[in-house]
């Protein structure tokens, strides 16, 4: 902004700006068509049922490179998971060893109502050499 000025001075000013906002339109499951919600506000979050450890890439144990990937994934009515995108990288090929696991996990899905229903979440994947 450029100040205001009274007689080539800048002082201080009042004024009324004008902010519109405009909520993105609702996410929809690539799976069935259903609207993906999010956890809070009566859904319940999806429970793992069983889970697949990532394994650790030659790159990333060779550079003892250690880590946490955060994906956003969407878990669907079915209890399936597929991540939509890397929020945090690691790189040194971390980054699909989580995705690779995380696709290969079971849910309860979550619930609204008692209905299942697909939710967006974000997961994260510790990557810690033993």
């Amino acid at each position: 902004f450029e100040p205001g000025t009274r007689n080539g001075v800048p002082v201080d000013t009042i004024m009324q700006l004008d902010v519109e906002f405009k909520l993105p339109p609702p996410k929809i499951d690539s799976k069935d068509g259903s609207e993906v919600l999010k956890v809070g506000r009566g859904v319940s979050p999806p429970t793992v049922i069983s889970r697949v450890e990532p394994s650790y890439s030659d790159e990333a144990r060779d550079a003892k490179y250690q880590g946490t990937v955060v994906v956003r994934a969407t878990v669907h009515k079915d209890g399936t998971l597929t991540v939509d995108k890397v929020v945090r990288e690691l790189g040194f090929g971390l980054d699909q060893k989580a995705i690779e696991a995380l696709e290969m996990w079971k849910f309860k899905p979550a619930t609204r109502n008692g209905e299942p229903v697909a939710v967006d979440l974000n997961i994260e994947v510790n990557f810690n050499l033993k």
